[in-house]
């Protein structure tokens, strides 16, 4: 259970053949009014959206890539076998 005052929204992409085809929101705490009146006063959009989190994501796998040896980019010189 989350702490009281989170807002939890869920995004479901429905695909067909690798294709989304329908993109279903479902507000899992909170009230679609208090999450659409967050929205527009951070400036992030209107509805529940997925872009925002993938975009955090790749923000913090960047900045961790040193410490996890993981990062977007290729290797620059063959790993010794």
């Amino acid at each position: 259970m989350a702490e009281p005052g989170v807002l939890v929204g869920q995004m479901i992409k429905h695909t067909m053949q690798r294709r989304v085809v329908a993109v279903e929101r479902r507000i899992v705490q909170g009230t679609a009014e208090a999450i659409r009146r967050v929205l527009a006063e951070t400036g992030t959009g209107s509805d529940i959206n997925t872009a925002y989190i993938e975009r955090l994501n790749a923000t913090f796998r960047g900045a961790l890539a040193p410490l996890a040896r993981r990062s977007r980019r290729l290797q620059r010189r063959k790993c010794p076998t």
